[in-house]
Parts: structure tokens; sequence; C-alpha cells
């Protein structure tokens, strides 16, 4: 019995590391080597810490919302692309998880991205995420910027 048991454990914990893997892995997809080689240089400047941490136990599966035009890293030229460069931002910044209020089934991307109104309730009372683009009313200005590549999110 206890020989399954620990098996039996085992295996939850490299399911957990497995989880832990990806999702850090998500939370920076396709950075741009740029970027990357800041984080890197930030890095060599802090000092080492000894510390034990605890390991952290995700309950459920984050899903992943990787929005039109950021399937694929940036190349330089994009980058040079205010507009473009703009979109980078929000996307590796995850700007629009918070940004864009919930719908019948999750993140109303389609027709309310960015559009804020999502409420974090805490002990402070509630806050509420702003607007972050340019339409007040229709919030969909980043969408149809990547569309139609016109117009900047952030205008």
């Amino acid at each position: 019995m206890r020989a399954s048991t620990s098996a039996a454990s085992k295996g939850r914990a490299a399911e957990r590391r497995a989880a832990r893997r990806d999702h850090a892995v998500g939370l920076l997809r396709d950075p741009h080597p740029g970027d990357l080689n800041s984080i890197v240089a930030y890095l060599r400047t802090v000092k080492p810490v000894t510390q034990e941490t605890p390991t952290p136990i995700y309950r459920i599966a984050l899903p992943r919302h990787i929005p039109q035009g950021a399937e694929k890293p940036f190349s330089e030229a994009e980058m040079a692309d205010k507009v473009k460069k703009g979109f980078y931002l929000l996307t590796i910044g995850h700007c629009m998880e918070c940004h864009t209020p919930m719908g019948q089934r999750g993140r109303d991307f389609e027709n309310s991205y960015g559009k804020g109104g999502f409420e974090f309730p805490g002990p402070w009372g509630k806050s509420v995420s702003r607007n972050i683009i340019s339409h007040k009313e229709k919030g969909s200005a980043l969408g149809a910027m990547r569309r139609s590549s016109a117009r900047s999110p952030m205008a």
C-alpha cells in the first residue's frame, strides 16, 4: 500500500512540475532577443540569495490566449514599427488578461479587447481595470488595429 501511494504521489509531483514549467514558458512566449538580453543583464547584477522556497501547486490548467498576430516571434523590422512594437509590448506584458472584461465563457477578447471593467475585490474594496485603448465606448481599437494594421492600440 505504501509503495503505491508513494508512486502516485511522485506521479502527481511530476505533473505539477510539468504544469509549472509550461506556465512559466507561456508567460514569456517568444520574447524579443533584445528583451532577453536585458533580462540576462539585469539578473547578472543581482546578488544570489539562499532561500527555501515552497513548491507552488497549480490546481487548474490556466488558459492561454495568443492574440492574432503574435503567433510567432517579432522581427527587428517589426520592432521598428511603433504600432507593432506597442502590440508586442501589450502581448508580452499580458496587459489584456486584466484589461479585458469577462464574457459568458471567459475573457471577451473578440468584442471587448482592452476595454477594461474587470473587477478585483479585496480587503481594500474593489478595484476595476481601466480601458487601455483609444476607443472609450467600443473598446476595440486594438482589435481593429490587428485586422487592419492601421491604428496604434495606445493612441
